[in-house]
């Protein structure tokens, strides 16, 4: 995955939050766009 000079571990750290809140079912799904520069640098499903 290209980060596009975003940390990788943080990025990483951003899917483990979102990830924590659909399993504690505190909300159904989450959808999470990172942009930088109007760019997408990464994404996963």
């Amino acid at each position: 995955m290209s980060t596009g000079g975003l940390s990788e571990a943080r990025l990483d750290r951003l899917h483990d939050v979102m990830a924590g809140y659909v399993e504690r079912g505190e909300v159904p799904g989450v959808i999470t766009l990172v942009e930088r520069h109007g760019e997408v640098p990464a994404g996963g499903c």
